[in-house]
């Protein structure tokens, strides 16, 4: 059953703008918005903060909180927009078309069409592929670096990927199928949406390697939802070599 539960009250709406302010039994507030013409709809809680502004300011708070997801969801779409154009640039310049894509369970390398993820690299080796896109330290007294890769492509999918470094060392990859059916933005999150994308991760691991997780001879493959962050993915843990 839905939060807002049966029969939710109209407390306020915009149908010009595409928005509409409901209330449920609890009296808790919850702001409707459609995200573009004949788009989703996507329903949020208002805070206790956005409620007293509200109460303070009126509809205008409403209308304000309504164009900030939109823009929000705009800017997703141009995100991923881009990301596909990187993906297809770097696929044009990698030319492996032997090469079969997906996780290499004998290896723990991610074979993709824009280039290969190979647990050897080091930090320094993967920083100057094309396939490095950015990073930052997350513990740079300990040494670990949380780079971020390029878009990736295995098979029909759309990835976004990153790896984690302790030192030299590739610590662990991570996979997240990049499909708009999960989402684009934080304007259109949902836990059923990252839920659904762990389950189609889990999905495409038993069509690829035959199993959803388990232990190799270089580490163990798992997938994870994060209820905390709001994230799921594929995890690649890498043994200590």
């Amino acid at each position: 059953m839905s939060i807002l539960g049966d029969n939710p009250e109209l407390v306020a709406e915009d149908p010009k703008a595409g928005y509409r302010l409901l209330a449920n039994r609890d009296k808790r507030y919850f702001l409707e918005s459609r995200l573009d013409p004949g788009g989703e709809l996507v329903t949020n809680e208002l805070s206790d903060q956005d409620r007293d502004r509200w109460l303070r300011s009126g509809d205008a708070h409403l209308r304000q909180m309504h164009d900030k997801l939109r823009d929000e969801h705009k800017t997703g779409l141009r995100e991923r927009a881009a990301r596909w154009a990187r993906a297809a640039e770097l696929a044009s310049q990698a030319a492996m078309p032997d090469a079969k894509q997906g996780i290499d369970t004998a290896s723990g390398a991610v074979v993709s069409a824009q280039g290969i993820i190979s647990p050897g690299m080091t930090k320094s080796e993967f920083m100057e592929s094309p396939l490095f896109a950015g990073g930052d330290w997350t513990n740079k007294k300990d040494g670990w670096y949380h780079a971020v890769a390029a878009p990736l492509t295995i098979g029909e999918l759309h990835f976004q990927a990153s790896v984690m470094f302790r030192h030299e060392r590739m610590n662990t990859a991570y996979l997240s199928i990049d499909d708009a059916r999960y989402g684009s933005s934080w304007a259109d999150y949902s836990e059923p949406k990252e839920l659904a994308a762990d389950q189609r991760h889990r999905e495409w691991l038993v069509e690829t390697i035959g199993v959803e997780s388990g232990k190799f001879p270089w580490g163990r493959i798992d997938c994870a939802y994060d209820s905390k962050s709001g994230f799921s993915s594929i995890i690649l843990s890498y043994s200590s070599r």
